[in-house]
């Protein structure tokens, strides 16, 4: 694949129509709503939710319960958002409503959770952040169903050298190989 300005000008045409088409639609707006009023009572909840987790883990050794509170209510935010989430996507569901904003910010969130999770048993925290953004980069473009293309284009920008192809993707693979070496050595 080429990367030409006719190629540019094909995609700049299909996410106009696509913008068109699925973007700026009253069930969109309609979904937005759901989700911004899901976030601001998300929002209200985390708060008290906080105070509550230092009782929930009484039963913990005292070492453990300061670390397990501290995840806890720092991931109120986003477990109780996607909560309420999961609940609009539900009722969407039962009343066929068109529901793809909605299904793409549950995923969203859970990978938001399932990442910080991952991350914190990552000791290092240069390492957890570097972790926390490459897999947020590879899940949020797998959710909204870009991987392929963003792989595609990566792999069109490249150079010869010598007889051998360098293309940007695979640049971004030997440098991830390098850094997940580096962290296993470490």
């Amino acid at each position: 694949m080429d990367l030409t300005m006719a190629t540019v000008q094909t995609w700049i045409g299909g996410l106009q129509k696509w913008a068109e088409s699925d973007l700026l639609t009253v069930a969109t707006g309609i979904q937005a709503g759901f989700i911004a009023v899901a976030f601001v009572i998300a929002l209200c909840l985390a708060k008290p939710a906080r105070r509550v987790y230092r009782k929930m883990f009484d039963w913990l050794p005292d070492r453990w319960r300061d670390a397990v509170a501290r995840q806890a209510s720092e991931l109120s935010l986003p477990i109780i958002w996607l909560i309420l989430q999961v609940l609009v996507l539900v009722f969407a569901d039962a009343m066929d409503w068109s529901d793809r904003l909605l299904d793409i910010t549950v995923s969203l969130l859970t990978a938001w959770v399932v990442i910080r999770v991952v991350s914190q048993l990552i000791r290092d925290p240069v390492w957890a952040s570097l972790f926390a953004c490459a897999a947020w980069l590879v899940a949020a473009l797998s959710i909204v169903d870009l991987l392929v293309p963003a792989v595609d284009l990566l792999d069109t920008a490249s150079v010869t050298v010598g007889g051998v192809r360098v293309s940007a993707l695979i640049v971004m693979k030997g440098v991830a190989t390098l850094i997940l070496l580096l962290w296993l050595a470490s």
